[in-house]
Parts: C-alpha cells; sequence; structure tokens
C-alpha cells in the first residue's frame, strides 16, 4: 500500500512538472507569434484625416497645374452613383469605412465627423449619430487603439489579448458557459460542445454567425483543460475540422472579410516551427522570419492562405505560391486588394492603385478604393466628393468591372 501511495505522489509530480513546462513552453510560444499581426494592420497617423483633406492631397500630387489652389473640378460619370449630400461642415474621416457584396447587391458603411466634433455612420444611405466615439464599436467592429490610430479587426476580436487568455477576452466570456463540468458555446439560443477549453469565440458583426477555436481531448486531462490538446475550429453550421494535435499550440484566430472561412495560426512545440490551417482544409508551414512583425496574414472567402512574406514585402502569396508583385512593398493590410481569381489584385497607397506590372489609374480624388464579387464579376468600386457650384458635398460611389 506504501509503495502504490509512493507511485501515486511521483505520478503527480511528474504531471504536475510536465503541465508547468508545457506553460513555459506556451508562454515562450505566445512571445514569438504575438509578433504576427491581425489581418489588419494599424492604421498610420492620417487615419482620422477627412476624405476632403486627402482629395486634395491626392489631386495636388497628381496635377500639372503650376497653380496647386486650383484644383481640377470633378464631374460624376455615368458609373457613378450618388450615395448621400455631406452635412454643411461633415467631412468623411479616412479609411474608417467598409464596402461588402450581399446577394448580388453592395452594402457600405461610411464614418464621418461633423463640426461639433461628433462623430456619424451613414449605413447604405441611413445617417445615424451623434456618437462621442467612433462609431465602429457601434456597427460591431472591434475598435483598438494603437501607434496613435484606430483601426479595424473584424477577424481577431481584442487583438491585444493573448489568445486563450479567457478571462480577459469579454467576446469569448461572452459565448461560453459551464454545464455539467464541462466548458460549451452558447450563441443564439443554442448550445455547441461540450469541450475541454474553449480557446477564442469570434461573432461576425451581425452576431449570426461565429468561428470559434476549441480543444477536445489531450495526452493527459489537465493538459486539455489548460488548451493544450486536439484543437478544433468549429462554427455555427456544424464544421468541425481538427487542425492540430496533442503537440500544436493554437495562436490565432483570423476569418475572412465575409466570415465565410477562417485560419489558424499554431505552434509545433516540438518542432517549434509555425503551422497555418484554414476551415477548407489548406495548410502551410512557414519558418518565424517570414512570419515576423511585418508579415501580413490573411484569408480569403474560399480558404485560400494569404501571404505577404515579412522578407519580401512586395509579394502576395496564395498557399505559398505567388499571385501578385508590386513596384512598391505592402505595408497596409486593409490597402490590400485581394480579387476573385488573384490576377486582379492590387494594393492603394499614397492615393495610387498598384497591379502586376504598373498602377491602375482612377483618376483625381478616388478614395477608399475596394474590390467586390457583383454577379460573379470583380468590380472595383471607389468613393468620390463632388463639391457642386452652390458648395454643398455629394458623395458617390464608383464602379469598374475588372
Amino acid at each position: 500500500m506504501k509503495k502504490l501511495f509512493l507511485f501515486a505522489m511521483l505520478l503527480f509530480n511528474v504531471n504536475s512538472i510536465k503541465a508547468q513546462l508545457l506553460n513555459k513552453l506556451k508562454q515562450k510560444a505566445q512571445q514569438v507569434v504575438e509578433q504576427i499581426p491581425s489581418t489588419t494592420a494599424p492604421k498610420s497617423n492620417t487615419s482620422n484625416m477627412p476624405a476632403s483633406n486627402q482629395e486634395e492631397q491626392i489631386t495636388n500630387s497628381n496635377s500639372t497645374s503650376p497653380n496647386k489652389n486650383n484644383k481640377p473640378s470633378w464631374q460624376p460619370t455615368s458609373d457613378c452613383e450618388k450615395l448621400f449630400t455631406l452635412q454643411k461642415g461633415e467631412t468623411i474621416l479616412y479609411d474608417e469605412n467598409k464596402l461588402i457584396a450581399v446577394n448580388g447587391k453592395y452594402s457600405y458603411t461610411l464614418i464621418t465627423r461633423g463640426p461639433d466634433y461628433q462623430f456619424y455612420y451613414y449605413l447604405d444611405g441611413q445617417r445615424k449619430g451623434p456618437f462621442n466615439d467612433n462609431p465602429l464599436k457601434e456597427l460591431g467592429v472591434t475598435v483598438g487603439q494603437k501607434e496613435g490610430g484606430y483601426y479595424e479587426d473584424g477577424d481577431d476580436d481584442n487583438a491585444d489579448v493573448k489568445l486563450g487568455d479567457v478571462a480577459n477576452d469579454p467576446i469569448t466570456v461572452k459565448y461560453t458557459k459551464t454545464i455539467n463540468g464541462k466548458i460549451n458555446i452558447v450563441f443564439n439560443g443554442k448550445t455547441f460542445g461540450p469541450y475541454d477549453y474553449v480557446s477564442k469565440v469570434c461573432p461576425s458583426p451581425d452576431k449570426k454567425q461565429f468561428w470559434a477555436l476549441v480543444t477536445i481531448g489531450a495526452e493527459h486531462a489537465m493538459m486539455a483543460q489548460m488548451g493544450m490538446g486536439n484543437t478544433f475550429l468549429i462554427n455555427e453550421s456544424g464544421t468541425k475540422l481538427k487542425v492540430g494535435d496533442s503537440k500544436t499550440l493554437p495562436m490565432k484566430l483570423n476569418v475572412s472579410e465575409n466570415f465565410k472561412a477562417a485560419l489558424v495560426t499554431l505552434m509545433d512545440s516540438e518542432k517549434q516551427n509555425i503551422k497555418l490551417a484554414t476551415s477548407s482544409g489548406k495548410t502551410q508551414e512557414a519558418n518565424m522570419m517570414s512570419m515576423s512583425r511585418d508579415a501580413i496574414i490573411k484569408v480569403s472567402d474560399n480558404g485560400d492562405i494569404i501571404m505577404v512574406p515579412a522578407q519580401s514585402p512586395t509579394q502576395v502569396l496564395a498557399n505559398g505560391n505567388e499571385v501578385a508583385s508590386f513596384s512598391v512593398p505592402v505595408k497596409k493590410a486593409s490597402n490590400l486588394i485581394i480579387t476573385k481569381d488573384y490576377k486582379n489584385t492590387m494594393y492603394y497607397s499614397g492615393g495610387k492603385l498598384y497591379k502586376n506590372g504598373g498602377i491602375y489609374e482612377l483618376g483625381t480624388s478616388a478614395v477608399f478604393p475596394k474590390c467586390i464579387v457583383l454577379n460573379g464579376q470583380d468590380v472595383l468600386c471607389y468613393f468620390k466628393v463632388h463639391k457642386r457650384e452652390d458648395g454643398e458635398k455629394d458623395v458617390y460611389l464608383c464602379r469598374k468591372t475588372l
């Protein structure tokens, strides 16, 4: 009996030490992968620059007139649709916008600031406000404060919260519940689970969909309850995809722009390398150098792994293969325009739209270019502000089929 007791104590101590070592390994791995940016990089110090100011900057840089104050007057064309008229003294905030395609039609959101320094937003023509703070949170988009500017992070809510640090992750806490000693996800009245651990829950902006990372089983029960075990990617429609075994640690969750796919970043605790896996079954290994702070990682709606490596920032790779190359480095993920078959992939920088082999000319005063798929075709959309003779400013959405 005494021998049995000593053996039990020894086994407990071994497991305890192993758990401590794994925890240290997880912390070390987190410190390394913590440098991987989210799908949208922090915005520059011009993030609150009004669109009218940027229009002037773009126009002046393209103007051949010696008089820089003589801006050419842009007139709406047949491919431009008037959306609304700005209130007196109201300006559009630079880069705080959204444009998506829904059931063959486009939907947009533009954030503005009035002369009273309060915020407003236009959602498909309807003006809402005023708000004392940037209303992106009101629209279901996480707003972070990094490098002095706002940025959108729709793929990874609470971006400054470490994955698995559930206690400090209010979004994940909101959707998790313990039932009969097991962790479950409760979303829109439905229960998903049970699981040993929930690392992350990422709901869609309209709160109708979610992607989550969960742990189900491990080499030891204690490890599973710490989130170190068999990792699964799940969603509200029943997807349950195993992306990691007991030797991998989940580090990051990214979601595509229209919430159709997700990407998981994991670390192999034995090989000390990075593994990327998507909901479509695509996988890719990456070294630490290519995944450093300046790398850009996204997932397309069809589940492809999109990467701009830190070591070659003028390249765009899809599943490890080059699909685009620009004459300038890609520094901002939100300005990278990924098209359906990648052949029209572009990058917006300094008022210019770069594409493979050159520059795509939009003309003067074009801002916020994005590509959406309408009726199976890539359509380049961008906003323009037209100042009428009476001083009123009309906002237009212009479209070009690529």
